[in-house]
């Protein structure tokens, strides 16, 4: 709808054709522990509608980056304690492949935005509210009442450090992605974006040592 490169779209539907495999590979852990078989339902909300620029960044605030940004961090966090096999060699797949999708929703947010900013000031200004209202979701880390880290869910304190690297990780990207003035500039934002988030997988694993 607004004329993306195709090599981001490209990486978008890689990313799509994961994520089913996430849920293929979730659907069979479930159903080896149920003792009755899980069924999936039709799937509501995914028709297409068109919307502004300033919406599309929005939305990819709202359901890729502050989504796939902590999802990253804490399946890289669960492989440290779990210890069934089958959910490892879940949480490895998706550890890997959730950080590419965040880098992904970073770089589809950083592109709306230079887009946006020829066009005038309000689809940045939009989506820079729509990060910081992201970060602020992530302060307030929900409560969580059961761990099972051999299984690759983690405890309370866990996914407390998750969510404030998480948030401190947004806060970070959106300092960067804001000095962002040209198409030369996305590549090196999403290198910085690598870097940063190597950085902050790090972090998780040390202070939780």
């Amino acid at each position: 709808q607004f004329g993306a490169p195709a090599e981001l779209l490209d990486r978008t539907l890689v990313a799509a054709q994961e994520e089913i495999r996430h849920a293929q590979m979730a659907f069979t852990l479930s159903n080896e522990w149920s003792p009755e078989p899980f069924v999936l339902m039709p799937l509501k909300g995914l028709e297409f509608n068109t919307i502004t620029l300033a919406e599309f960044a929005n939305q990819t605030v709202t359901e890729a980056v502050e989504g796939e940004t902590p999802a990253a961090l804490r399946a890289a966090l669960a492989l440290d304690f779990v210890e069934h096999q089958g959910v490892r060699d879940y949480l490895k797949q998706v550890a890997e492949e959730e950080r590419r999708h965040a880098e992904l929703a970073w770089a589809t947010l950083a592109w709306t935005c230079l887009k946006g900013n020829r066009e005038g000031p309000a689809v940045q200004a939009s989506a820079m509210s729509a990060v910081d209202h992201a970060a602020l979701q992530l302060k307030a880390c929900p409560v969580l009442k059961k761990s099972n880290l051999q299984h690759g869910i983690l405890s309370p304190d866990l996914e407390a450090l998750v969510c404030r690297e998480a948030a401190s990780l947004v806060q970070l990207l959106k300092t960067e992605m804001q000095g962002i003035d040209g198409i030369d500039d996305l590549k090196l934002f999403e290198l910085r974006v690598q870097e940063h988030f190597e950085k902050a997988v790090t972090s998780v694993s040390r202070q939780q040592m």
